[in-house]
Order: structure tokens, then C-alpha cells, then sequence
């Protein structure tokens, strides 16, 4: 059987999140470690998304493929007068 490896780590947290914590906890009947690590898994993986996205992204404009600034400013101005007419009828 293959055992996952665990480190424990020490964070400080307010009395108010601990509490709050501790309530989510007995209620789920679950750890306060195994909420904490849900909650990281969470923002590791959102972390994760962004960060690539932004390397594409990156990619993408070093290859040529951006937008110029003018041209999105332009879109945006259309739009805006397109929401002024709308808003007036």
C-alpha cells in the first residue's frame, strides 16, 4: 500500500478563525487539519490556473498575438456609447 508522505507546519491564525475552524470542524466531523488542507489544495490549484494562464499569456505576446491597447480602448468606448443609446430609450 502506498502511504502519503505528511510534514506537519505551523501557521498563526486569528482566535477568530480558529473558532471558526473549530465550529466547521465538530459539525463536519472532520480534523481542523483536514479543512486547512482542503482550503490549501483550493488556493494551490487556483494559483496554479492563474499562473499558467499568465505564462500563456505572456507567450502569446511575445509571439505577436496582442492586442493593441488603442483597438481595446476603441471597443470599449463603442461599447459604452452603445449602454449611453440603449439606456435612453
Amino acid at each position: 500500500m502506498n502511504k502519503l508522505i505528511t510534514r506537519p507546519v505551523t501557521i498563526r491564525i486569528g482566535a477568530d478563525k480558529v473558532r471558526l475552524l473549530d465550529d466547521l470542524a465538530e459539525v463536519t466531523d472532520r480534523t481542523r487539519a483536514w479543512h486547512v488542507e482542503q482550503a490549501l489544495d483550493a488556493y494551490l490549484e487556483l494559483q496554479a490556473w492563474q499562473l499558467r494562464h499568465i505564462k500563456k499569456g505572456l507567450q502569446q505576446l511575445e509571439a505577436g498575438q496582442g492586442i493593441p491597447q488603442a483597438d481595446i480602448e476603441a471597443d470599449l468606448d463603442a461599447w459604452s456609447e452603445e449602454d449611453e443609446t440603449a439606456s435612453r430609450s
